[in-house]
């Protein structure tokens, strides 16, 4: 947050607009950088999240009917297991390290 308030010191005369930016509120924005940058890019990325709804919507595409909300929601919940099992797998290994280095 420090390296943000440094850059908007900086540029507010130019851009004005920065100045909102600066009030305590929107430190919560920013909490994700008092992690190292290995760790960054997987909590701010969507990517895993984007993949999940193009199989949702893949999957629903896929059926013409269902016979209740119960069904489509044990769908979902099967696609989103199957997802786990396979892409979602994978570890971070930049996070364990992390840890043991706090």
């Amino acid at each position: 947050y420090e390296h943000f308030i440094t850059f908007v010191n900086r540029w507010e005369k130019k851009y004005p607009v920065l100045r909102k930016y600066k009030a305590q509120r929107n430190i919560a924005y920013f909490t994700y950088m008092d992690f190292p940058v290995e760790v960054q890019r997987c909590i701010y990325t969507t990517n895993w999240i984007e993949r999940l709804n193009r199989k949702y919507k893949r999957t629903i595409k896929m059926r013409a009917a269902m016979p209740s909300s119960q069904s489509v929601l044990f769908l979902l919940a099967s696609v989103a297991m199957e997802e786990t099992q396979t892409t979602y797998r994978r570890k971070v290994y930049q996070w364990r390290c992390w840890k043991e280095s706090k």
